[in-house]
């Protein structure tokens, strides 16, 4: 069973591959998009591998969610949409 540990690492992962994050715990709140940390391009990116990698579906009003953009809201969301 994946953790929201897990979701979080991963999701760290995708951004650092073309980004630096500040260090501490301060990512999970950070605004990603308002940061730059993800743009319009990005986002479609990070559906398809979150989709792929922990077998979710995640649908246009997650996208616009405000829990989508945060590290901690997207984490929290897959793990709802696994139902753990």
């Amino acid at each position: 069973m994946l953790s929201n540990q897990d979701v979080r690492n991963f999701l760290i992962d995708f951004i650092q591959r073309s980004h630096s994050l500040p260090k501490g715990d301060e990512i999970d709140s950070i605004d990603l998009f308002a940061t730059g940390y993800v743009d319009s391009m990005a986002v479609i990116r990070l559906v398809v591998e979150l989709e792929s990698m922990f077998d979710v579906r995640i649908e246009e009003e997650d996208i616009v969610s405000t829990a989508f953009r945060t590290v901690a809201g997207i984490a929290n969301l897959v793990k709802k949409k696994q139902g753990l």
